[in-house]
């Protein structure tokens, strides 16, 4: 019972062991953020946001404090160069990307705004 304090290695080894068995069972204690363009729903403004994967929205606006925050995705229309966004709220983020449920955001039909054309591309 005595034998870390003879010698302090046993219980710092204790100590590392019990920290990993706990970041093993528990996942990682610091998940991967990602920076992403948001836009509330209540009082209109854009902001950026860190947010971890599986982040089921709406969020907190930075701003009004409402749970009313979406994601926004950028597009760019091929044919005139205009550049417009939309806010997506059927969206779930997986890894480094959005995913549009239940198909991928690159599928979704848009229409340029100005012009009318469907050539559009996401702008990263």
């Amino acid at each position: 019972m005595g034998e870390w304090k003879k010698n302090p290695w046993v219980a710092v080894s204790a100590f590392l062991a019990l920290a990993l068995a706990i970041v093993l069972t528990t996942g990682n204690p610091f998940p991967k953020r990602n920076i992403f363009n948001l836009e509330c729903l209540q009082c209109g403004k854009d902001f950026q946001a860190s947010i971890v994967r599986n982040t089921i929205f709406p969020i907190n606006c930075v701003y009004c404090h409402k749970v009313a925050a979406y994601p926004v995705v950028k597009y760019k229309c091929q044919k005139c160069g205009n550049i417009f966004s939309k806010v997506i709220k059927d969206m779930l983020l997986v890894s480094e990307k959005y995913v549009s449920t239940p198909k991928d955001i690159e599928t979704v039909k848009l229409v340029c705004p100005k012009c009318g054309a469907t050539e559009i591309e996401i702008v990263k």
